[in-house]
């Protein structure tokens, strides 16, 4: 109590938001440091102009039936009013004010949504998961796994050689911005599955060759319990939008598994608002890792006398 720098290099310290960024010190120090031996992942990001994927500006036939955005909670018409041909398919093709009213409802959910008890997320997952069994039955058991994993995101008592207990509290980031790859499909449910469980709002650009998924996930999600404005979905085009949330200060964290060149371009824009990004790891990432992203540590120092 009287007296100060009594720090170890077994435990982190350090903040967030107004406290600092990041840690020094520890485990959660130490992975700032560190990679995991990274996969390949395509970044399927560029289709020839002949494809039957090549994303084109298509006006709306007088009949729309465009695959439209998931904001909000609800299905949005995409503010541009323009769609991308995919697999002989129309799909809403979302701009930077389309990014914007994303963020803007995953902020408003966040604080709610984070506030619940793990237990309380988990139940909302598992309910998803057996509502896309009919349409996914690949994704019910990454779902269920993500589900279990809600309730047990613990932190850690650290034995450092002082008179004092330090504690590792275990906290979602906030607003989670993920652009997606294009391979494989299931990386759209994994990820955003992770950054729910955390107790994250979440605004995912889908893949760009093929947003199907993404259209059977918000149907199902309309007749479940996640609360609007928890999960975002945008699809288009990932260059037009990526910039937007790497510059959006309502966006914590951006995980990009996109390409090289976007991949470049959100690190260089996060570093305006200092935004956490994650980029090209997916690959090999284990779900421990993807919620380690999905999660930062608070650290609590409670000193104790003789």
């Amino acid at each position: 109590v009287n007296c100060t720098n009594q720090f170890d290099a077994a435990s982190g310290f350090g903040g967030y938001r107004e406290s600092g960024y990041g840690r020094e010190g520890g485990k959660e120090g130490l992975y700032e440091y560190v990679k995991e031996a990274r996969g390949a992942i395509g970044d399927g990001r560029e289709a020839s102009d002949e494809g039957p994927h090549a994303p084109r500006p298509t006006p709306r036939a007088s009949l729309d039936r465009t695959h439209k955005l998931y904001i909000g909670g609800k299905q949005a018409r995409p503010d541009s009013g323009y769609s991308l041909t995919i697999g002989g398919e129309e799909f809403a093709r979302a701009n930077r004010k389309d990014v914007r009213n994303a963020v803007e409802a995953a902020r408003s959910a966040q604080l709610s949504w984070g506030a619940q008890s793990g237990h309380a997320r988990a139940q909302i997952l598992y309910y998803l998961a057996e509502n896309l069994q009919e349409v996914w039955p690949e994704a019910t058991p990454v779902l269920f796994e993500y589900a279990a994993r809600a309730d047990k995101l613990d932190g850690q008592v650290h034995n450092v050689p002082l008179r004092s207990v330090t504690y590792t509290l275990n906290e979602p980031v906030g607003v989670v911005a993920i652009v997606c790859p294009s391979e494989p499909d299931l990386a759209l449910i994994e990820l955003i599955a992770a950054a729910m469980a955390a107790g994250n709002a979440v605004v995912a650009v889908v893949s760009e060759t093929d947003p199907r998924r993404a259209v059977e996930l918000y149907r199902v999600i309309e007749a479940s319990d996640v609360p609007p404005g928890v999960l975002n979905l945008l699809t288009g085009i990932q260059a037009e939008v990526e910039g937007t949330l790497a510059e959006h200060d309502g966006v914590d964290v951006v995980w990009h598994f996109g390409s090289d060149e976007g991949r470049e371009k959100v690190e260089r824009l996060s570093v305006g608002n200092l935004k956490q990004v994650w980029t090209g790891e997916y690959g090999q990432a284990s779900p421990r890792t993807i919620l380690r992203h999905a999660t930062q540590v608070k650290n609590i120092w409670v000193p104790y006398g003789t």
